[in-house]
């Protein structure tokens, strides 16, 4: 089947680590996780895709780093669209930190 994700940097860690946003155009069982390990960059904590043997040792806990930040969809009855966000969860905020990352940087408003 086909699957189709954009994606684009937010940020990055040397050559180590990138912050990365993906918006998926299908939708995919484990579609972003697939993509990410097919292009060389599994997802940190990943176990079905090899992302927990990214940056091991690195104090960065066993706990997959994907978050569904932001969704928009549109309102079953009248359309409009249903805008949510939702904050990291701890354990991203605490990877983030780790990394010299600004978990704040990403504005949720940006198309990026």
């Amino acid at each position: 089947m086909h699957a189709t994700t954009h994606y684009s940097v937010v940020d990055r860690v040397a050559h180590k680590a990138a912050w990365v946003s993906l918006k998926p155009v299908t939708g995919r069982q484990h579609q972003l996780r697939a993509h990410m390990a097919l292009i060389g960059h599994p997802i940190i904590g990943d176990n079905k895709y090899a992302g927990d043997k990214v940056l091991p040792d690195s104090g960065i806990e066993p706990k997959l780093n994907l978050h569904a930040r932001r969704l928009v969809i549109p309102h079953p009855v009248d359309g409009h669209a249903i805008d949510v966000t939702a904050p990291l969860p701890e354990h991203m905020r605490r990877t983030w930190a780790l990394l010299g990352l600004d978990a704040d940087r990403f504005d949720a408003d940006h198309d990026g």
